[in-house]
């Protein structure tokens, strides 16, 4: 019975969750994503899609499918084209955040 529940389990784990669940996946960030979330805690404030890519030093389109997936996973928040952490942010299991290159 045990092994049975331990199956189910995994297997539910193993399920993507959407923004449409309510639930934050849990996620890997990479290097891009981490500089992105770093940016925009630092900054303290919304920041549009420009300053971004200008405060990560990363190519757009590295930066654009990094906000894409931060948001799906409701880790950022996007209003009138500005972005800035969500309630549910994301916390590094890292203790050192990743320094950002200098503008």
């Amino acid at each position: 019975m045990k092994s049975l529940i331990r199956a189910i389990t995994q297997s539910i784990e193993r399920i993507p969750l959407t923004r449409n669940q309510g639930v934050v996946a849990k996620m890997k960030l990479n290097k891009t994503d981490e500089l992105v979330l770093a940016a925009l805690k630092s900054a303290g404030k919304e920041l549009t899609f420009q300053e971004i890519v200008e405060r990560t030093g990363e190519k757009p389109k590295k930066v654009f499918t990094s906000l894409r997936k931060l948001f799906e996973n409701e880790i950022i928040d996007t209003e009138a084209r500005k972005y800035k952490l969500s309630n549910k942010a994301y916390t590094s299991p890292k203790e050192d955040e990743p320094d950002l290159p200098e503008l």
